[in-house]
Protein backbone atom coordinates (compact mmCIF):
# COMPACT_ATOMS: atom_id res chain seq x y z
CA UNK A 1 0.00 0.00 0.00
CA UNK A 2 0.70 3.51 -0.65
CA UNK A 3 1.61 6.01 2.17
CA UNK A 4 -0.69 8.76 2.68
CA UNK A 5 2.51 11.08 2.15
CA UNK A 6 3.12 9.31 -1.07
CA UNK A 7 -0.26 9.86 -2.05
CA UNK A 8 -0.23 13.32 -1.18
CA UNK A 9 2.95 13.90 -3.56
CA UNK A 10 1.50 12.11 -6.48
CA UNK A 11 -1.89 14.14 -6.00
CA UNK A 12 0.40 17.59 -5.67
CA UNK A 13 2.81 16.33 -8.92
CA UNK A 14 -0.70 15.82 -10.31
CA UNK A 15 -2.11 18.87 -9.50
CA UNK A 16 1.30 20.82 -10.84
CA UNK A 17 1.15 18.81 -13.95
CA UNK A 18 -2.22 19.27 -14.98
CA UNK A 19 -1.55 23.00 -14.00
CA UNK A 20 1.61 23.04 -15.99
CA UNK A 21 -0.43 21.20 -19.15
CA UNK A 22 -3.27 23.84 -18.86
CA UNK A 23 -0.65 26.66 -18.66
CA UNK A 24 0.92 25.11 -22.31
CA UNK A 25 -2.70 24.68 -23.91
CA UNK A 26 -3.79 28.06 -23.33
CA UNK A 27 -0.30 29.39 -24.28
CA UNK A 28 -0.08 27.31 -27.46
CA UNK A 29 -3.67 26.62 -28.54
CA UNK A 30 -6.35 29.18 -26.52
CA UNK A 31 -4.35 32.30 -26.75
CA UNK A 32 -3.34 31.90 -30.79
CA UNK A 33 -6.81 31.39 -31.51
CA UNK A 34 -8.33 33.70 -29.22
CA UNK A 35 -5.51 36.41 -31.06
CA UNK A 36 -6.99 35.53 -35.08
CA UNK A 37 -10.74 35.58 -33.49
CA UNK A 38 -9.87 38.93 -32.86
CA UNK A 39 -7.87 39.79 -35.81
CA UNK A 40 -10.76 38.21 -37.81
CA UNK A 41 -13.21 40.45 -35.83
CA UNK A 42 -11.41 43.69 -36.82
CA UNK A 43 -11.09 42.65 -40.80
CA UNK A 44 -15.00 41.64 -40.65
CA UNK A 45 -15.70 45.29 -38.86
CA UNK A 46 -13.34 46.94 -41.51
CA UNK A 47 -14.99 45.42 -44.24
CA UNK A 48 -18.28 46.46 -42.83
CA UNK A 49 -17.44 50.13 -42.75
CA UNK A 50 -16.07 49.70 -46.09
CA UNK A 51 -19.23 48.47 -47.03
CA UNK A 52 -21.25 51.06 -45.97
CA UNK A 53 -19.22 53.45 -47.15
CA UNK A 54 -19.47 51.44 -51.15
CA UNK A 55 -23.60 51.71 -50.15
CA UNK A 56 -23.62 55.41 -49.24
CA UNK A 57 -21.76 56.39 -52.59
CA UNK A 58 -23.93 54.11 -54.35
CA UNK A 59 -26.84 55.65 -52.67
CA UNK A 60 -25.14 59.79 -53.90
CA UNK A 61 -24.71 58.09 -57.42
CA UNK A 62 -27.78 56.84 -57.26
CA UNK A 63 -29.50 60.31 -56.42
CA UNK A 64 -26.84 62.28 -58.34
CA UNK A 65 -27.69 60.29 -61.96
CA UNK A 66 -31.73 60.40 -60.98
CA UNK A 67 -31.16 64.03 -60.54
CA UNK A 68 -29.63 64.33 -63.93
CA UNK A 69 -32.33 62.28 -65.50
CA UNK A 70 -34.63 64.86 -63.74
CA UNK A 71 -32.92 68.07 -65.22
CA UNK A 72 -32.49 65.89 -69.19
CA UNK A 73 -36.65 65.64 -68.28
CA UNK A 74 -37.13 69.20 -67.21
CA UNK A 75 -34.55 70.50 -69.99
CA UNK A 76 -37.04 68.50 -72.32
CA UNK A 77 -40.32 70.18 -70.87
CA UNK A 78 -38.65 73.58 -70.83
CA UNK A 79 -38.18 72.90 -74.68
CA UNK A 80 -42.27 72.30 -75.35
CA UNK A 81 -42.43 76.06 -73.30
CA UNK A 82 -39.37 77.88 -74.90
CA UNK A 83 -38.38 76.05 -78.20
CA UNK A 84 -34.43 76.18 -78.81
CA UNK A 85 -34.98 77.51 -82.28
CA UNK A 86 -37.86 78.86 -84.36
CA UNK A 87 -40.33 75.63 -84.46
CA UNK A 88 -42.81 76.93 -86.75
CA UNK A 89 -44.40 73.64 -87.37
CA UNK A 90 -44.99 73.08 -84.01
CA UNK A 91 -46.87 76.62 -83.28
CA UNK A 92 -48.97 76.17 -86.12
CA UNK A 93 -49.12 72.79 -84.47
CA UNK A 94 -50.66 74.30 -81.24
CA UNK A 95 -52.39 77.01 -82.82
CA UNK A 96 -54.58 74.84 -85.25
CA UNK A 97 -55.18 72.49 -81.93
CA UNK A 98 -56.48 75.03 -79.78
CA UNK A 99 -58.64 76.71 -82.21
CA UNK A 100 -60.10 72.66 -82.99
CA UNK A 101 -60.48 72.37 -79.30
CA UNK A 102 -62.40 75.54 -78.69
CA UNK A 103 -64.59 74.70 -82.10
CA UNK A 104 -62.68 77.25 -83.95
CA UNK A 105 -62.36 77.41 -87.44
CA UNK A 106 -58.66 78.54 -88.45
CA UNK A 107 -59.23 79.88 -92.32
CA UNK A 108 -55.34 81.30 -92.57
CA UNK A 109 -51.77 82.23 -90.61
CA UNK A 110 -48.66 83.79 -91.54
CA UNK A 111 -46.05 83.87 -89.96
CA UNK A 112 -43.41 86.58 -89.37
CA UNK A 113 -40.20 86.34 -87.92
CA UNK A 114 -39.03 89.44 -85.79
CA UNK A 115 -35.75 90.83 -84.34
CA UNK A 116 -34.41 89.12 -81.80
CA UNK A 117 -34.17 90.67 -78.41
CA UNK A 118 -30.79 90.53 -76.87
CA UNK A 119 -30.37 89.29 -73.24
CA UNK A 120 -29.66 91.35 -70.68
CA UNK A 121 -27.32 88.75 -68.98
CA UNK A 122 -24.04 87.00 -70.01
CA UNK A 123 -25.17 83.54 -69.88
CA UNK A 124 -28.51 83.70 -71.32
CA UNK A 125 -29.22 83.76 -74.81
CA UNK A 126 -31.41 86.24 -76.61
CA UNK A 127 -35.01 85.93 -77.17
CA UNK A 128 -36.75 85.33 -80.67
CA UNK A 129 -40.35 86.01 -81.39
CA UNK A 130 -42.48 84.49 -84.06
CA UNK A 131 -45.60 86.86 -84.98
CA UNK A 132 -48.94 84.37 -85.59
CA UNK A 133 -51.54 86.63 -87.73
CA UNK A 134 -54.40 84.46 -87.82
CA UNK A 135 -58.05 84.70 -89.25
CA UNK A 136 -60.35 82.27 -87.00
CA UNK A 137 -64.18 81.94 -87.82
CA UNK A 138 -66.58 80.58 -85.21
CA UNK A 139 -69.16 81.78 -82.31
CA UNK A 140 -68.25 84.09 -79.62
CA UNK A 141 -68.23 81.55 -76.82
CA UNK A 142 -65.79 79.76 -78.96
CA UNK A 143 -63.02 82.65 -78.87
CA UNK A 144 -63.48 82.85 -75.46
CA UNK A 145 -62.59 79.51 -75.09
CA UNK A 146 -59.70 79.97 -77.74
CA UNK A 147 -58.33 82.55 -76.01
CA UNK A 148 -57.94 81.16 -72.39
CA UNK A 149 -56.69 78.30 -73.82
CA UNK A 150 -53.87 80.17 -75.81
CA UNK A 151 -53.23 81.97 -71.94
CA UNK A 152 -53.01 77.80 -70.83
CA UNK A 153 -51.27 76.64 -73.61
CA UNK A 154 -47.29 74.96 -72.53
CA UNK A 155 -46.02 76.91 -75.04
CA UNK A 156 -45.84 80.76 -74.80
CA UNK A 157 -48.74 82.52 -77.05
CA UNK A 158 -48.76 86.25 -76.18
CA UNK A 159 -51.90 87.65 -77.40
CA UNK A 160 -51.22 91.05 -79.01
CA UNK A 161 -54.31 92.48 -80.48
CA UNK A 162 -57.53 91.07 -82.22
CA UNK A 163 -60.56 92.37 -84.58
CA UNK A 164 -64.16 91.03 -84.27
CA UNK A 165 -66.18 91.21 -87.68
CA UNK A 166 -69.56 89.80 -88.43
CA UNK A 167 -69.85 87.52 -91.30
CA UNK A 168 -72.49 86.92 -93.86
CA UNK A 169 -73.21 84.29 -91.65
CA UNK A 170 -74.39 84.30 -87.96
CA UNK A 171 -70.63 83.40 -87.22
CA UNK A 172 -68.19 85.98 -86.43
CA UNK A 173 -64.90 86.65 -87.60
CA UNK A 174 -61.66 87.04 -85.43
CA UNK A 175 -58.74 88.75 -87.38
CA UNK A 176 -55.80 88.03 -84.43
CA UNK A 177 -52.11 88.77 -83.74
CA UNK A 178 -50.85 86.25 -81.36
CA UNK A 179 -46.58 86.63 -80.60
CA UNK A 180 -44.58 83.13 -79.57
CA UNK A 181 -40.94 82.84 -78.04
CA UNK A 182 -37.57 80.97 -78.96
CA UNK A 183 -34.80 80.66 -77.66
CA UNK A 184 -32.18 82.63 -79.89
CA UNK A 185 -29.09 80.77 -80.49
Amino acid sequence: MIKVSSKRIIIIILTALFLIGSVVVYKFLTKPAYEEILNLRGKISSLEETFDSYESFKKQADNLLSQYQDLTNIENQFSLILPSKPDISYAIGQINGLARLSGMELQSINIRPLAIKPSSQKMAKGLGILRLELRLAGGYDGFKSFLKDVENNIMIFEPINFRIEKQARSELLYTMTIDTYYQAE
